[in-house]
């Protein structure tokens, strides 16, 4: 079980290797856990902070991406129905889709760059999920067992759509 519930935890420490980084980042963590990423490059620096997020909210991403394309009743079951419906209704997906058209060249290679570090957090760890993953799998009959069931890929869409849901709660 301890195993199981240490996947959660990010690496603090140590070297990486991340795909999409043209140069070295550095990444380090103040007092309060804080992650403080220097890199050369604007795109270097949006892999990194798409890695950096993953490894420290990958459920919470995934289950805000699910409710900002009404789609929570996948991981929940039939209570969350109602909540997909409403949300469907008013078309966060398609919004953030048409914001992801509107992006400047430079704010979409931020979050292209975003969902590159992100995707190669999912495929570093896709099999070694976290204890939510596992358990929602389990319980949802979406598979993957003890590894937890198989994450999408990211996309920019995704950030654009999560930032709805952020908007909303705050």
């Amino acid at each position: 079980i301890a195993a199981l519930t240490l996947r959660g935890f990010p690496t603090t420490n140590g070297s990486l290797a991340i795909g999409g980084l043209d140069h070295s980042v550095r990444v380090t963590r103040d007092a309060a856990g804080i992650a403080w990423i220097e890199g050369e490059t604007p795109p270097d620096l949006f892999v990194a902070q798409g890695y950096v997020h993953a490894q420290e909210r990958m459920w919470q991403m995934e289950v805000w991406r699910h409710i900002s394309s009404g789609r929570l009743s996948e991981l929940f079951g039939a209570s969350t129905l109602e909540e997909d419906r409403f949300i469907r209704t008013l078309g966060w997906r398609e919004s953030a889709e048409r914001d992801l058209a509107a992006l400047s060249p430079d704010a979409r290679a931020a979050v292209d760059a975003y969902a590159v570090g992100v995707n190669d957090w999912i495929a570093d760890h896709q099999g070694s999920l976290s204890l939510p993953f596992v358990v929602t799998g389990l319980k949802a009959g979406l598979g993957g067992g003890l590894g937890g069931y198989a994450l999408e890929p990211w996309t920019a869409v995704d950030t654009l759509a999560w930032q709805k849901v952020q908007a909303w709660q705050l």
